[in-house]
């Protein structure tokens, strides 16, 4: 290592990790045994650590939470939360909005997902979605109008439609559409 990079090594102070497929494989669990060497030695230069996943917060997996990063950057950073369980940060998706994106779903013939701070729900049950979802977060229930009950801090599409659906105009200037899987995209803030 050169020397300038090895300055720059040393004035990292907090490294992010992912969970899917980066410190975990999505499909199977696995995680490398070395992963939580990795995060003891962090600590012990004092780097802080944190995790940085799409997932929700209720979606973070026990061997994740055993690595005790300092924080957890949740919801593709629309809900952060400190070791302590301590909300730093919170962005929710205008219930105005919420509704307009349902009416939408309804109006293209597709499925949705409405994820709170702490859980989430279906629009309804498929095959499609199952296969899109359940390997995040196994057995979520119905509820397509969740959103009455709680706030939103992102939202689901269950499709088949793939990179041919685009949100309407009404909404393209507040949310924005992320591809995770074939048959599903994170529905965000912009400003997210």
């Amino acid at each position: 290592m050169d020397a300038k990079l090895k300055y720059k090594a040393k004035k990292i102070k907090i490294v992010f990790f992912d969970i899917d497929d980066t410190l975990r494989t999505s499909k199977t669990g696995f995680i490398p045994a070395t992963i939580p060497t990795v995060f003891k030695q962090l600590r012990e230069k004092g780097i802080l650590t944190g995790i940085a996943s799409g997932r929700g917060i209720f979606g973070v997996v026990p061997e994740i939470r055993e690595l005790k990063p300092d924080f957890f950057v949740t919801l593709n950073g629309a809900y952060i939360e400190d070791k302590k369980g301590q909300v730093i940060y919170q962005h929710q998706i205008e219930k105005l909005d919420v509704e307009e994106y349902v009416s939408w779903t309804k109006e293209e013939g597709i499925e949705y997902g409405l994820v709170g701070s702490h859980d989430a729900k279906l629009s309804t049950r498929t095959e499609l979605i199952s296969e899109a979802i359940d390997p995040i977060y196994p057995n979520l229930d119905v509820d397509p109008d969740f959103h009455e009950k709680a706030d939103i801090y992102q939202m689901w599409t269950f499709e088949e439609k793939g990179d041919d659906l685009h949100l309407p105009e009404s909404l393209s200037d507040k949310l924005r559409m992320v591809r995770w899987h074939e048959h599903s995209s994170d529905i965000v803030p912009i400003s997210g």
